[in-house]
């Protein structure tokens, strides 16, 4: 928070916050939002780490019968040595972070990084206005001139007239040169961030509608059907949400943790974890346009832009705090409401939440988004 010390617990990943914070603290920097909703450490899953405890009570049970062949997973204690050496080679990470305060006059360039509630601030500030206003403001800078008064809107939040415009996956929509003004002519990048766990079953359920969805119209119609992203129901995404992992998450990662020798689950083990890693769209576009993506396309191009986040845990709160900061009253449009593809319609039926060994292994499989998630909340 500006002129204040705030504080957070870093992302309750347990092997990280057992092994290397030891309880501790990480102070952010001054201009950020507020501090960071930290995941509760399982100390059931803790207590069963420091015991070393491998027999029948494990908490790695077979409940698919269609695994019930998979051998035992590979164990906890492995993954958190594994990751020890990680978090031993970045600590530096955490301990020497470049200060970049909030600039004077914040022209903020809105990151909407997919199933982190981006489509709800999106509809508190006009996102969709904003991007036919381009061709004004790209006009007046062209002449020198000052292009806020293209965007006029009765009763609009100090939040909203600090957002420039946004990018999300690809932006189709926006030509070469207007990406290329909004990233010359803005200092700001603002990204909606989610807990990189939640953020993952969120897309994965998702895209599993999605795919579902597709199928659907194409027996209807008998045509060719695509998914977002361009991808055919008979290529990857079939292999990946019928053939690979047509059940729940927690299948998913028991497949991801499989350590045996048939050949075809060795196949769907590889391609999970391209797909939980970004490095496949065969899940669908939400995996692969993950932080790590979003981090290359604005700090990769623009490394001295200024980083602000409002966190999907605390939305509202942190969004009526950036309008205070930039000088408004807090009065944000929509507050309270939530806008949704329809999620709350499809995820009923599955289980989403995760064992807490489950949750670590994921956060040892995507450590590096993590990494980049943390990253953007200390910068």
């Amino acid at each position: 928070m500006r002129g204040g010390r705030s504080y957070l617990v870093v992302l309750a990943l347990a092997v990280l916050a057992v092994q290397f914070l030891g309880g501790g603290f990480i102070k952010l920097r001054r201009y950020q939002l507020s501090t960071l909703a930290s995941r509760d450490v399982d100390r059931g899953v803790v207590g069963w780490m420091s015991n070393g405890n491998n027999n029948s009570d494990s908490p790695w049970p077979i409940t698919n019968d269609s695994y019930s062949s998979v051998d035992e997973p590979k164990s906890l204690h492995a993954i958190q040595n594994e990751t020890n050496i990680k978090v031993k080679q970045n600590a530096t990470t955490f301990n020497h972070l470049p200060d970049y305060p909030m600039p004077g006059n914040p022209r903020m360039y809105f990151i909407h990084v997919g199933k982190a509630g981006g489509v709800t601030i999106g509809k508190s500030i006009s996102l969709d206005k904003k991007r036919t206003l381009l061709p004004c403001r790209m006009n007046k800078t062209r002449h020198g001139e000052d292009d806020s008064s293209c965007y006029t809107e009765p009763g609009a939040s100090q939040f909203s007239l600090h957002v420039i415009s946004h990018f999300h996956l690809t932006s189709p929509l926006f030509t070469k040169n207007q990406k290329t003004w909004l990233l010359d002519n803005t200092n700001t990048f603002l990204y909606p961030i989610r807990d990189p766990i939640d953020r993952l079953i969120s897309a994965f359920y998702f895209h599993k509608n999605q795919y579902a969805t597709a199928v659907k119209k194409k027996k209807k119609k008998n045509t060719k059907a695509f998914l977002v992203g361009g991808l055919s129901i008979r290529t990857g995404a079939a292999i990946f949400h019928e053939e690979c992992f047509s059940g729940d998450i927690k299948d998913l990662i028991h497949v991801l943790r499989y350590d045996g020798n048939d050949a075809n689950v060795t196949k769907c083990k590889e391609l999970g974890e391209m797909v939980m890693q970004g490095k496949s769209l065969a899940g669908g576009n939400h995996f692969r346009h993950n932080y790590q993506y979003y981090r290359d396309y604005t700090l990769g191009n623009k490394p001295n832009h200024s980083v602000a986040v409002i966190r999907t845990e605390s939305m509202w709160d942190d969004t009526v705090q950036l309008d205070q900061m930039l000088g408004g009253s807090g009065q944000v449009k929509g507050m309270g409401l939530k806008h949704t593809h329809g999620s709350e319609k499809y995820t009923s039926s599955f289980n989403k939440t995760l064992s807490g060994p489950d949750k670590i292994y994921l956060c040892c499989l995507i450590y590096d988004e993590i990494n980049v998630y943390q990253s953007l909340v200390l910068r």
